[in-house]
């Protein structure tokens, strides 16, 4: 099936090495970012600071985040998520995460379940694969007959 993106944006490095491409798929009704590589954590910061930026401007309540590429410990940035990130994005619609988990899952990724950063501020589903993720999300589609329901805080 053929997939219709808008807003698509590459994320590279100095030396043109892309480390993240985000976009707005149309044909999927999600926002959708593949990370590449090592991330360093600015990177990282710019990267879901585009995402965010693309939120505000979907207003989609569906996100699908694929680290299934993504070759080092996860961003170091924990308390940039809850502290700064996660404020700025509450405004928006955001209702459902399907994460596609990278292959040598770490300590990053037990912080980050542990902190439970998103609790009553959306639905977060942890996957393997990208199809297990995008069904997850096309399920959440059919079953939304309700706007999002959690509490902003």
């Amino acid at each position: 099936m053929f997939e219709h993106h808008l807003f698509e944006r590459v994320l590279t490095r100095a030396n043109g090495q892309e480390f993240c491409r985000t976009s707005y798929c149309q044909t999927n009704n999600w926002l959708q970012a593949t990370w590449k590589g090592f991330v360093s954590t600015q990177e990282g910061q710019y990267g879901a600071d585009e995402i965010r930026r693309l939120l505000q401007l979907t207003k989609s309540p569906y996100f699908l985040n694929d680290n299934s590429e993504v070759r080092s410990p996860w961003f170091d940035s924990i308390d940039w998520l809850e502290h700064l990130w996660l404020p700025n994005i509450e405004a928006n619609s955001l209702c459902y995460v399907a994460h596609i988990m990278q292959p040598h899952v770490g300590d990053g990724l037990g912080l980050l379940l542990g902190h439970d950063l998103f609790a009553g501020k959306f639905d977060f589903q942890l996957f393997t694969t990208r199809a297990e993720a995008a069904s997850w999300l096309r399920e959440c589609q059919l079953n939304d007959s309700q706007p999002c329901v959690y509490v902003r805080r």
